[in-house]
This record gives structure tokens, sequence and C-alpha cells, in this order.
């Protein structure tokens, strides 16, 4: 099973809880959300992780973890710089949440690179 399948299982389960949408489903809902889309931008594009490291001034372990959908700690600027690596810019939507019954989010493509 991979580390994403493992996100999305407790995922679910965190739509289940009365405190839904808790903090922490939110977090977690959007590190998933940006790994995602900066990773097919990284695929389309023929980068290596190493390669999408050095055109962002980090070290391929960060990029990896950012990428993962695991990692909650990711910042701003660590946005930033990925997002000028890729050639893309950042758009965020902001919306009433989902019924707790939802199991899947759709896959929302938001931007387009350059």
């Amino acid at each position: 099973m991979s580390a994403r399948s493992d996100i999305e299982s407790v995922l679910a389960g965190q739509r289940r809880r009365p405190d839904w949408p808790s903090e922490r489903y939110l977090v977690a809902d959007f590190a998933i959300q940006v790994a995602s889309q900066f990773e097919q931008l990284r695929e389309r594009q023929g980068l290596s992780y190493e390669d999408l490291a050095r055109k962002a001034g980090t070290s391929k372990a960060h990029v990896i973890r950012l990428l993962s959908g695991t990692y909650a700690g990711i910042s701003n600027r660590s946005l930033a710089k990925l997002a000028a690596a890729l050639g893309c810019e950042i758009e965020v939507q902001v919306g009433p949440v989902r019924p707790a019954r939802a199991t899947a989010r759709p896959f929302r493509h938001t931007f387009s690179p350059s």
C-alpha cells in the first residue's frame, strides 16, 4: 500500500469524526492537494527530484518530503520556491466543507504552467 493510499484511508476516518473537519484533517488535505499538483507538474516537465531541488534551491530530500503529501509543515516560502522552479502560479480556493460522508476528494487542477 502506498503512502498516499494510507493517507486517504486516514482522511476517510477523519471525515466520520464528530469534530470534522478537524484542523488535522484540513492540514493533511491541503498537503495532499499541493503535493499532488506539484508532483504532476514535475512529471509533465520530465524533472527528477534532484533537478527540481536544484531549480528550487533546496535539497532533494526536502523536495521528496514536500511532494509526498505526508508533510504538513510546508511553508509559504517552500511553496513559492517550488512554484517558481516549475514555472507556475499558485491559486487558492476556499469553499464550504464537503459533507462528512464524502470519501474521495476530486482532483482540481487550478493552475497551468507558463
